[in-house]
């Protein structure tokens, strides 16, 4: 005859059920936040520039798309494998290390970016020096949406990716505003926010 299992070991479950939940559920609201953003600055930069300007604006995106991926394999990745499941002290200093590599990572392709821009010259050059300069806070920002996560803070990841989101249109209103939605201002305005 099969027993049932004690209460407290269906709280146990039960609690343990509803965290996971939660920090699913955080993950996907992060994502999904990340998402809708994106999408939202595509539309927001489409409209402000030229054909050409948009091209370059969405090289400049791509560049650092392949960044975050490089950032993301060599530092954010292994943080989460390896430092999901440990002490305070082992996060801190596996955290620092990936925020470390991150910077890096961004400052190797932010001066590759700069250096692109000044022999490019317009508005490709515009795109790339602004964005130069601003890879690693963006690359920044990132590891600390993993490392976040990695700790099983995924309300503070999102908060993280809230705020970079509401700063990012408070200053695209301000920039379309005073008329300064020129692509380098578009890009700075966006890598600034973050």
């Amino acid at each position: 005859m099969a027993q049932r299992p004690e209460t407290g070991t269906i709280g146990s479950m039960t609690s343990g059920l509803a965290r996971a939940a939660r920090r699913f559920g955080w993950g996907v609201g992060d994502q999904a936040l990340s998402s809708l953003t994106n999408v939202a600055l595509g539309i927001l930069v489409a409209r402000s520039l030229t054909v050409g300007d948009f091209g370059a604006f969405n090289l400049a995106f791509s560049t650092y798309l392949i960044g975050m991926s490089v950032a993301r394999s060599i530092a954010t990745q292994p943080l989460v494998i390896r430092y999901s499941a440990c002490s305070n002290e082992e996060w801190r200093f596996g955290t620092a290390s990936a925020t470390g590599a991150g910077i890096a990572v961004g400052a190797v392709m932010g001066t590759g970016c700069i250096l692109f821009g000044v022999v490019s010259g317009g508005p490709m050059g515009a795109a790339f020096v602004s964005l130069g300069w601003l890879m690693p806070g963006l690359l920044l920002q990132d590891c600390w949406r993993f490392a976040f996560f990695a700790r099983g803070r995924g309300l503070a990841a999102f908060i993280n990716d809230l705020l970079w989101a509401v700063v990012l249109f408070l200053v695209y209103g301000v920039l379309i505003v005073t008329n300064r939605s020129s692509i380098g201002w578009l890009v700075l305005g966006w890598g600034g926010a973050a």
